[in-house]
C-alpha cells in the first residue's frame, strides 16, 4: 500500500553505517531549525545511553505492535528490531519536515510505502568510523571488525551524501543547507 503523505510536508530518511554521526547531525539540525521534528523509534534494545531517544520495548511488545499497524516502517538490523510510529505519517501530512534515522537495506520497502521519502546518505572514512564505534563501548574488537567489513550494496539512489569526517558543525550545516534547497536533491 503506497502513502501520499506530502502535502506540504517532508519525511526525511537518514542512513548510514553505524557511528556515522546520524544521530548527532540530526541533533544539530533539528538546533538550526526547531520547526524539524525528530521521528522517536521504537526498537527491542534496552536503553544504554545518551546517544537516541527512542521506546525500548521486547521483541514480544513490537511484534504486538508491528500486527496491529502501529509502524509506518519497521525493520530488522543486528539482531534488533527497529520501527517508525505510523503516526508520523499525520505530522508529515500537517506540513511538518520529521527526520528519521532510517536503514540503508530497509529503503527498498520504505520507499513502496512512502515513494517521495527523501534519503541523506551519511558517510564517514573507515579511520574514523572504526574510533568512533571503539569509543562508544557497545561492541567488542571483533564485532566492530565485522561491522567494518560489513558493506551495504542497496542503492540509495538520489540521495543527498554529507560527509561527516570533518567538525560536527560542517556536516550539520551541509544538511541544513541542503534541506532549505530541496530542488538540488540527487547531485
Amino acid at each position: 500500500m503506497t502513502r501520499q503523505l506530502f502535502a506540504d510536508g517532508r519525511l526525511i530518511c537518514v542512513v548510514g553505517p553505524s557511528g556515522a554521526g546520524k544521530d548527532a547531525i540530526m541533533r544539530g539540525v533539528m538546533d538550526m531549525m526547531p520547526e524539524v521534528k525528530l521521528a522517536r523509534r521504537v526498537i527491542t534494545r534496552p536503553k544504554h545511553d545518551a546517544s537516541e531517544e527512542f521506546d525500548s520495548v521486547s521483541p514480544d511488545e513490537f511484534r504486538v505492535m508491528r500486527d496491529n499497524g502501529d509502524f509506518l516502517f519497521h525493520w530488522q538490523a543486528h539482531g534488533l528490531s527497529y520501527a517508525v510510529p505510523a503516526g508520523y505519517a499525520d505530522v508529515v501530512a500537517a506540513g511538518d519536515i520529521v527526520l528519521f534515522n532510517g536503514s540503508r537495506a530497509a529503503l527498498p520497502e520504505m520507499r513502496q510505502i512512502c515513494p517521495d521519502m527523501r534519503v541523506f546518505l551519511i558517510t564517514v572514512s573507515a579511520d574514523i568510523l572504526a574510533l568512533r564505534l571503539a569509543s562508544r563501548g557497545r561492541e567488542t574488537r571483533d564485532e566492530i571488525r565485522q561491522r567494518l567489513s560489513r558493506t551495504v550494496t542497496v542503492p540509495v539512489g538520489d540521495a543527498v551524501h554529507i560527509n561527516n569526517d570533518g567538525p560536527l558543525a560542517d556536516a550539520v550545516a551541509q544538511f541544513v543547507a541542503r534541506l532549505r534547497r530541496p530542488e538540488a536533491d540527487g547531485e
